[in-house]
């Protein structure tokens, strides 16, 4: 029974320092871990650092965001003639969204202005206390023709 006692403590004593000592990792080993740490680094920079070159441009198809926008446009203007404010609101507001996704995609910074000023000028439009109705339709008009420039825009280059 003395010899069980002995014999455990003894096993139980290897494995204490075994794990103590770190399981018979070796300073070189490590020191190659730290080595090689930075070099990853440096390379994961630099790939990323050309894609970044490479795609300029968001990823993704831009074109259903001009779609949206196209029907979020015609929403608009047929929620205000059918009076119902609250839901044309809610549209202009999705509107002047869906605009900025759709802006990074376009390459021609005036087109990206005018766009998105647009955009808000029909949501403005709508959130005023008093519609002009005709003032809207303007408006409206605009953004619908600048959409045709933007499709003619978007389609003239490739991601």
């Amino acid at each position: 029974m003395k010899k069980v006692k002995v014999v455990l403590g003894g096993i139980a004593l290897l494995l204490t320092v075994s794990l103590t000592a770190g399981c018979g990792s070796s300073q070189p080993t490590s020191q190659l871990a730290q080595q090689a740490a930075p070099q990853q680094a440096a390379s994961q920079e630099h790939s990323q650092g050309h894609n970044q070159q490479i795609h300029s441009m968001p990823a993704g198809d831009p074109m259903p965001f001009l779609a949206d926008m196209e029907k979020q446009l015609a929403d608009v203007a047929a929620k205000q003639k059918a009076s119902q404010t609250a839901e044309a609101q809610k549209v202009a507001a999705q509107l002047v969204q869906t605009a900025d996704k759709l802006v990074p995609h376009i390459m021609d910074d005036g087109l990206k202005n005018k766009t998105r000023q647009s955009a808000v000028a029909i949501k403005d439009a709508v959130h005023a206390a008093k519609v002009d109705q005709a003032g809207l339709d303007v408006k409206i008009k605009e953004l619908q023709e600048l959409l045709l420039k933007v499709k003619g825009d978007l389609s003239s280059h490739k991601h």
